[in-house]
């Protein structure tokens, strides 16, 4: 979050510095690109910092780059991460023949996503099985 806020503020900054100069070649068109270029990547490093896995006792709750996605517990089939294999990040295979990247553990962390996936098996094999009922 601070980093998003600091890119905003150096464009602003940026172009308000640009006109005190009295630039001739900076116009106001020039202000509002530079400023709305700067809320862009602002909110594009706000939005890869807030990708996230949260884990509830009904479901998987993903936040990737585009979009959250919660997904039941009984919906996850198997998971893959093969990280020498070239897999970024762990991939869900779901019962409806479709597949969701969690890239909330992603490879370039090495044993803590290793960890991670193992630990997020382990939550499938406990909240994915379907209840059975008692004999």
């Amino acid at each position: 979050m601070f980093l998003a806020i600091t890119i905003v503020v150096s464009f602003a900054l940026l172009s308000w510095g640009l006109t005190q100069l009295h630039w001739t070649g900076w116009k106001t068109i020039d202000i509002v690109w530079m400023n709305a270029l700067g809320l862009l990547f602002g909110a594009l490093v706000w939005r890869v910092g807030a990708i996230a896995a949260f884990v509830t006792d009904d479901a998987l709750i993903v936040r990737n780059i585009i979009g959250t996605t919660r997904v039941e517990w009984t919906r996850i089939l198997s998971i893959s991460f093969h990280p020498r294999g070239g897999d970024s990040w762990v991939t869900l295979d779901l019962s409806d023949g479709s597949t969701l990247s969690v890239m909330a553990i992603q490879s370039a962390d090495g044993d803590r996503a290793r960890y991670a996936c193992e630990r997020l098996r382990r939550l499938v094999d406990t909240y994915g099985s379907p209840d059975v009922p008692d004999n």
